[in-house]
């Protein structure tokens, strides 16, 4: 598998924010915010659907707006515990 591109990592607006704000649906409104002023908005987007991040905010988009968008379906994980 090919190593995604995390060099703009470092310049997201959400660098030194607590991250949790981007997990959560009541504060997802406060995170779409901060990647409005992100200089690497479109990276972060295309992170997320290169990844098919199912959980979160990225490049201003939940997985619900993801997968509408670009029909990019989050995939399902099931742990199972023996």
């Amino acid at each position: 598998m090919d190593e995604l591109d995390q060099s703009w990592f470092p310049m997201a607006a959400c660098r030194d924010t607590d991250v949790t704000i981007f997990f959560r649906d009541s504060t997802s409104d406060e995170a779409k915010a901060i990647c409005a002023e992100c200089a690497v908005e479109e990276e972060c987007l295309n992170y997320a659907v290169d990844t098919v991040s199912q959980l979160g905010v990225f490049g201003r988009m939940d997985a619900k707006e993801r997968e509408k968008e670009f029909g990019v379906h989050p995939i399902r994980v099931r742990f199972v515990v023996n």
